[in-house]
């Protein structure tokens, strides 16, 4: 059995660094984003009860799961109800 060394080792190897540099790339733009909105959310907060919906919020948004956007929902709908 031959190896030939440019077609079995150094084109995956190229290639699985190349797909890695992209995957780093890509959530680098994502988090720079995703600060960007933390940001903004910090900024616009003022008050302790709208700090505290903006944080589930947040929350929902890092953690992507549907029962954090639940939790973020009934939270502002509580706040909104007690005035």
């Amino acid at each position: 059995m031959q190896i030939d060394l440019f077609k079995d080792v150094l084109v995956p190897v190229v290639g699985g660094l190349g797909l890695f540099m992209l995957g780093l790339e890509l959530m680098s733009d994502g988090i720079q984003k995703l600060a960007a909105v933390f940001a903004l959310i910090h900024k616009s907060a003022p008050r302790r009860r709208t700090g505290a919906v903006l944080d589930f919020f947040r929350w929902s948004l890092a953690s992507g799961s549907k029962t954090a956007s639940q939790i973020e929902h009934y939270w502002a709908g509580a706040f909104q109800a007690g005035g």
